[in-house]
C-alpha cells in the first residue's frame, strides 16, 4: 500500500512519530460497525482534517471530515468486510498528519 504526500515519491505509509499522535482510533480491531476518532486537545492544530479510509490495496473507500472544534467523531462502517484498512488523516494542505492501521 502506498500512501504518500502529494509531489513526493511514494515510499509506503507515512506516519509522524508515535509521540505526536493527534488522534486516537478505537476499538481496534473493529468489533462492530462503529469506530470512534478522538482528537487530542492540541491547541496548535486548529484546522480542518480529512480522515481518508483506504483498503489494503490502497483504494480510497471514503473520506470523512473531522470538525475542527469536535473532540470526537463516531464513524459508521457497516460496509467493511474482514481485512486490513488504513485511516489517513490529512490537514487542509493535504499533508499527512497521522496514519492508523485498522483491522476488521
Amino acid at each position: 500500500v502506498k500512501i504518500s504526500q502529494p509531489g513526493s515519491i511514494p515510499s509506503g505509509i507515512s506516519n509522524k512519530s508515535a509521540s505526536t499522535k493527534v488522534f486516537k482510533v478505537f476499538p481496534n480491531p473493529v468489533t462492530s460497525n462503529f469506530i470512534t476518532i478522538k482528537r487530542d486537545s492540541n491547541p496548535y492544530l486548529q484546522e480542518g482534517i480529512n480522515a481518508m479510509l483506504y483498503n489494503q490495496t490502497g483504494h480510497l473507500i471514503k473520506t470523512y471530515q473531522v470538525p475542527v472544534y469536535e473532540n470526537s467523531l463516531i464513524l459508521n462502517l457497516p460496509y467493511l468486510t474482514n481485512g486490513n484498512y488504513f485511516l489517513v488523516f490529512r490537514n487542509d494542505a493535504n499533508q499527512i498528519i497521522q496514519t492508523e492501521k485498522l483491522i476488521k
